[in-house]
């Protein structure tokens, strides 16, 4: 007999098929960047399905996503996250609790590796088009931790169009059953569910590497639901673990007008809280190019052996023929063999890879100027910062997205960390004057601040381009010490 679902489980299954068609372009998207291309969509079980393999055939896999994929993430991380906080007033009290609340954001960033974070969140974001930065509160040290959520990890609820500001929430772990057992101080192991309904391809996108027969690990499904207090509403939030609430409570947060997410899209869907991504396009055109390929191997794998023609007559002949060096007895007035000319691909067959190559790129945004090539004929700092900065457009709005979602996720932080950090703690500020360590409490921090993390920052700039200014400037007398050379450049110790 099936088990009763919990009120949350119903509401994730109900929340589900709301957005079935981005779980669907996620989950493609992931096995392409993977490399696992010859696959299709099952409709009638709504689950990815591999093709069905012909051993006589060619499946070649040119995995031109992969290799944009990693430009594009490396220009987007290319610069560490930077945190301002504007003083509330002039006074120097004021300045004081700005700089600790920018000293505290430095050592999160650094303790909980927020870069690493960083990069898997835009990870997500490009694969599934949404990506989320959820906040929880650590129960050993009450700090905040920020954890990256792709659309397959969580979910608000239906017909909402500004997830942050949603009634209810959802985050979706699959654990091993010890460490959910641990976490939550069950009796007993809880039972592996996180693979029913999933098809077997499916465990090998999620757990297999290549040639990899290694069995599929346990894994529990595990629900939080967060409800942030509406009206009369107070909030609160539930973990479920095998159909039953295993932990309950008020809401955590001191904040009340937003949910604990922060999410990034893409590409803006409207009127969703979801986005697209420029994945879904490059698929289309990732086929084309691996059929092409897969046909070219096929024509090499034929024609690789060379051939010979000769006269039946000659056969005796033939059989006779040995490699070593030496005079070979042929029949008078019998024509000697020929090789077999080999049939040669047309150009305009070749030139279809390079076409849908530069489709590629194209949809991708991904450049030679991307890639750290410059044309010849540029060699001006102002010039290579042009062109960085063109060959950047098509990035520029998930520079954007990220810093407006890590401004958010620093203000959250904040506003946690006034609250839940009671005991004193000692950090290390810029005071103007040199680093200076300050103890403090929460209750330290001003009881309103604007975080800002400024998106010019994270822009990716050609080095080269940054020295040459500096030098430009240097000459026009704009800089007059090494300290303002070494900013401006850009160069190590510039912090």
């Amino acid at each position: 007999m099936a088990k009763q679902l919990t009120e949350v489980e119903e509401l994730y299954h109900e929340a589900a098929r709301h957005i079935m068609g981005p779980l669907r372009n996620y989950w493609l998207n992931h096995a392409f960047v993977r490399g696992l291309q010859w696959l299709r969509w099952n409709t009638a079980v709504t689950r990815l399905s591999e093709q069905v393999e012909d051993r006589d055939r060619i499946q070649a896999v040119f995995n031109k996503i992969r290799a944009n994929q990693r430009t594009i993430i490396a220009n987007l991380t290319q610069r560490e996250l930077k945190f301002e906080i504007t003083p509330t007033g002039p006074d120097d009290e004021s300045i004081r609790a700005a700089r600790l609340g920018e000293a505290i954001l430095r050592d999160l960033h650094r303790n909980q590796r927020w870069e690493v974070v960083r990069e898997e969140h835009m990870q997500g974001v490009c694969k599934g088009g949404t990506g989320a930065l959820l906040i929880e509160i650590d129960p050993e040290n009450n700090l905040p931790i920020v954890k990256p959520l792709s659309i397959a990890e969580f979910i608000v609820e239906p017909g909402s169009r500004n997830a942050e500001t949603a009634r209810w929430c959802i985050k979706v772990e699959a654990l091993p059953p010890r460490t959910v057992k641990a976490l939550f101080n069950m009796r007993k192991d809880p039972p592996s569910d996180a693979h029913a309904g999933l098809a077997p391809f499916q465990h090998r996108v999620l757990h297999h590497g290549f040639g990899n027969n290694s069995t599929i690990p346990e894994l529990t499904k595990v629900l939080t639901y967060y409800e942030r207090p509406m009206g009369k509403n107070k909030g609160g939030f539930k973990v479920i673990v095998d159909n039953k609430v295993i932990q309950s409570g008020k809401w955590p947060y001191p904040f009340t007008d937003r949910l604990p997410i922060a999410v990034a899209r893409e590409t803006v869907e409207e009127n969703q809280w979801y986005g697209t991504t420029y994945l879904d396009d490059v698929r289309k055109v990732q086929v084309i190019l691996n059929g092409i390929w897969s046909g070219i191997a096929e024509h090499a794998k034929e024609l690789g052996t060379i051939r010979a023609l000769f006269p039946a007559s000659a056969e005796p002949y033939v059989e006779e023929m040995t490699d070593k060096p030496g005079f070979q007895p042929w029949p008078d007035g019998v024509p000697l063999p020929e090789y077999l000319e080999q049939p040669q691909l047309k150009n305009w067959y070749e030139a279809v890879l390079d076409r849908a190559a530069l489709m590629i790129d194209d949809i991708m945004g991904v450049h030679d100027v991307s890639r750290g090539l410059a044309p010849p004929n540029i060699e001006s700092g102002a010039g290579l910062s042009i062109l960085a900065e063109n060959d950047t457009s098509p990035t520029g709005r998930l520079v954007k997205e990220t810093a407006r979602c890590w401004r958010e996720v620093s203000e959250m932080c904040l506003k946690i960390y006034q609250k839940t950090q009671v005991k004193e703690r000692t950090v290390t500020v810029d005071t103007g004057f040199g680093p200076e360590r300050f103890p403090h409490k929460g209750s330290d921090l001003s009881s309103e601040f604007e975080v800002r993390v400024p998106a010019e920052g994270l822009l990716p700039r050609s080095k080269i381009g940054m020295i040459q200014q500096a030098d430009k400037m240097l000459q026009m007398g704009l800089i007059t010490t090494p300290a303002q050379y070494i900013k401006v450049a850009e160069l190590p110790g510039a912090e």
